[in-house]
């Protein structure tokens, strides 16, 4: 929703404030319907909780914005295409890929999340495959497609009992499945709900800020870029699906000053080559 639609509603000042993107994106849903898919859009975008759909008790003024953030889904609704996969394949997916960005010029692109069903073990019935390569095969073949048509795709998958139990910071061995599913990724990330002895540790930096948070992302692999090994923590309203990240740690919980840090390169152009 943040790629897609270019506005969203700002509680706090209590007008649409153009936050987000504007460019065309798939999203392949393997469990969740499109009427529970359309309420989460909604949800984000009128920053209301999800509850207050289920039940439809709007008052007038609630009424009017959520005609407005109809009206932004009616205008944008080349930018999020939706298409429910509940019985997922290999070559279902690439098909739907493909189709997609070739058809409607789709270039961000998210995948639910990996997993095992019928349908894939029935392709590959008489190779003899374990689950955790038959695993590695899905995450192979979706980044085959993200280099293949040049865009950008993002899944998940499960993460087994130790996730929560971790003492440093979470990595490939938190991954339900096979830690082999990270291979072909750019980037990793595993997020959990942060335990009582971190936010211990993190006291007086929670105290400055105000907001305890309630996630923690652990990035434990960046193929390419400055920082890995760090975790950042958020605020994440699981009810309208806005997140708000606080601040940034290494793994041994140190809070990072400068990770914003701009660069400053020195140079000896001429005013036009600098423009």
């Amino acid at each position: 929703c943040y790629i897609a639609f270019p506005f969203r509603y700002d509680n706090q000042k209590e007008e649409w404030v153009q936050e987000g993107g504007c460019q065309k994106t798939l999203f392949i849903a393997t469990e969740q319907d499109f009427k529970d898919i359309q309420k989460m859009c909604l949800a984000y975008l009128t920053g209301f909780n999800e509850t207050k759909f289920r039940y439809g008790d709007f008052s007038n003024k609630e009424k009017k914005i959520l005609r407005q953030a109809l009206w932004i889904m009616e205008k944008y609704k080349d930018n999020l295409h939706v298409v429910r996969m509940p019985n997922p394949t290999i070559e279902l997916v690439k098909s739907i890929i493909r189709e997609n960005v070739l058809m409607k010029e789709v270039e961000y692109i998210f995948y639910d999340y990996i997993f095992i069903g019928p349908s894939l073990l029935n392709e590959f019935r008489g190779f003899n495959l374990r689950n955790d390569e038959i695993l590695l095969m899905f995450a192979t073949a979706l980044k085959d497609m993200a280099v293949e048509q040049n865009v950008f795709i993002m899944t998940s998958t499960q993460v087994n009992a130790s996730a929560d139990d971790n003492k440093n910071i979470r990595n490939e061995s938190s991954l339900a499945g096979g830690r082999s599913t990270i291979n072909k990724a750019d980037t990793g990330a595993i997020m959990a709900r942060p335990t009582k002895e971190e936010i211990d540790t993190l006291k007086m930096v929670i105290e400055s800020i105000g907001i305890v948070p309630n996630v923690v992302t652990d990035i434990f692999k960046v193929r390419s870029g400055e920082w890995t090994e760090v975790r950042i923590w958020s605020d994440v309203n699981l009810g309208n699906l806005r997140k708000r990240d606080l601040f940034i740690t290494d793994s041994r919980l140190n809070v990072i000053e400068d990770f914003n840090q701009s660069y400053k390169y020195e140079t000896n152009w001429e005013e036009e080559e600098e423009n």
